[in-house]
């Protein structure tokens, strides 16, 4: 740091300094705001980095959330679903009322050779339905239907039993015991009956 000696017009001299930067000085001085532009440079590009990985964790876990969602409603629609397929299709269901009906059945398993009449005659009493079920042969001798057994009401034309209607549109599982092979064998079979063929005898 340097001065000078200052003369006023009076002829009085002025003791005091007047600071003044030389060359390398001032040099000095540019050489230090250039640091502190490019550190204040730095310290932004590095606070918008900051800001946009922010950013970009905070979209990645709305979409993580909306992914975890989407699995659980299409599992509680199939939920539904299935607590919509499931319900049994009964008499009582459909509001049938007490009478004589006829509906068409189809029979599912054992050999292939078997079949039984269709439609059925289905009979609602109390809102409870029985449906007759004439076979093709008059070798079945019974048929079990939940661990009961029910007989035969006739032979002729084909064995004929009355048995419960626990429902419509789904498989029905049922028992039948023939005796066409010489030696008894029960063969299991599933009936299907149509609610959508309904019709009042």
């Amino acid at each position: 740091m340097g001065g000078i000696l200052i003369l006023r017009k009076n002829g009085r001299s002025d003791c005091s300094l007047r600071p003044f930067f030389t060359l390398r000085e001032r040099n000095a001085e540019s050489g230090l705001w250039d640091s502190a532009v490019k550190a204040m440079k730095k310290y932004l590009n590095a606070l918008m980095l900051l800001l946009m990985l922010t950013a970009l964790l905070f979209q990645t876990g709305c979409s993580s959330q909306k992914t975890a969602a989407a699995p659980e409603q299409t599992q509680e629609a199939g939920a539904e679903s299935r607590e919509k397929s499931e319900t049994p299709v009964t008499a009582e269901s459909l509001g049938l009322a007490d009478g004589d009906y006829e509906a068409a059945v189809t029979l599912t398993g054992g050999t292939g050779r078997a079949s039984v009449a269709s439609p059925a005659a289905v009979t609602v009493k109390n809102g409870a339905a029985t449906a007759t079920i004439v076979w093709s042969s008059s070798k079945y001798d019974y048929m079990l239907i939940g661990g009961v057994r029910y007989e035969p009401v006739t032979l002729a034309g084909g064995s004929t039993f009355e048995i419960p209607l626990a429902g419509f549109d789904r498989e029905l599982p049922v028992t039948a015991d023939t005796v066409a092979m010489g030696d008894p064998h029960e063969i299991d079979y599933t009936l299907n009956f149509s609610s959508a063929s309904l019709t009042k005898r």
